[in-house]
């Protein structure tokens, strides 16, 4: 590693980022990791219905003129709490209502599962830039294998994930005269500035801390927006900038990869 350069913990600051995001939100209880769109729904609103769709069980409140999504439920044996937090930075869920049986669902990249909740479409999708279409008859109906629980769902023995510790354990580094404590955003000129990403290159306004990793994002102005490219599952982040005489800068940007589990 050049002397200059500073490894920095990516831990820390993926931590602050989760716990901001996510904090009081997401729960542990019965072998599941749920994430809550309203807190402590089951002393607010009951009965409740739990239907799976794919890896997943998504609780749900039927109101009078439309479905309410309470909440998001993943098997402990299946997800760890980063990778539900990965899920929940990368999905969406859509409910749209009986009466739209043809659509667009917008800022998606691709429908991964989809089916009809009386006469609801569920849909879920992976969170991008697309305006993808749907129809209702290409999903099925599945209302009569579900049944509502009358009983309130008990959570008495349910506990408030920690997120103040470290979820990842990725470093990076930055080749050159920084000296940053935090990884901090790096603005770019996309006019002028070049970024290569494990060779390939990629035109971004920005490059930011994204879950557990580094995302590059085209629109400064929007802080949730979904990056238009991001490293996946990375172990280390090298990064090297050059920049010339007339102030063009070159980010070289390298990935090790965690071996599978």
């Amino acid at each position: 590693m050049d002397g200059n350069g500073k490894i920095i913990d990516f831990s820390a600051q993926k931590a602050l980022l989760v716990n901001n995001k996510y904090k009081n939100k997401l729960r542990s209880y019965d072998g599941i990791i749920e994430y809550s769109f309203l807190e402590d729904y089951e002393h607010l609103i009951e009965p409740a219905t739990k239907i799976d769709l794919g890896d997943i069980t998504l609780v749900l409140y039927e109101g009078r003129e439309n479905l309410i999504l309470l909440g998001i439920q993943f098997l402990i044996k299946k997800f760890t709490v980063n990778e539900v937090v990965n899920w929940l930075e990368t999905h969406q869920v859509f409910i749209i209502p009986k009466d739209k049986d043809t659509g667009l669902v917008r800022n998606v990249n691709a429908i991964v599962e989809g089916m009809k909740f009386y006469g609801n479409v569920i849909l879920i999708c992976q969170k991008g830039f697309l305006d993808v279409s749907y129809d209702s008859k290409s999903y099925e109906e599945i209302t009569k294998r579900y049944s509502l629980i009358e009983e309130s769902t008990n959570l008495s023995a349910s506990r408030v994930l920690n997120l103040d510790k470290p979820v990842s354990t990725s470093t990076i580094t930055i080749n050159g005269t920084h000296d940053l404590d935090n990884f901090q955003r790096i603005n770019l000129d996309p006019k002028i500035d070049e970024v290569f990403v494990n060779g390939l290159f990629i035109q971004a306004n920005y490059i930011d801390v994204f879950v557990d990793t580094i995302g590059f994002f085209q629109n400064s102005d929007d802080e949730s927006e979904f990056p238009i490219a991001f490293i996946t599952n990375p172990e280390h982040i090298s990064i090297q900038i050059e920049e010339s005489k007339n102030g063009c800068r070159t980010y070289t940007i390298d990935s090790i990869n965690k071996k599978d589990e």
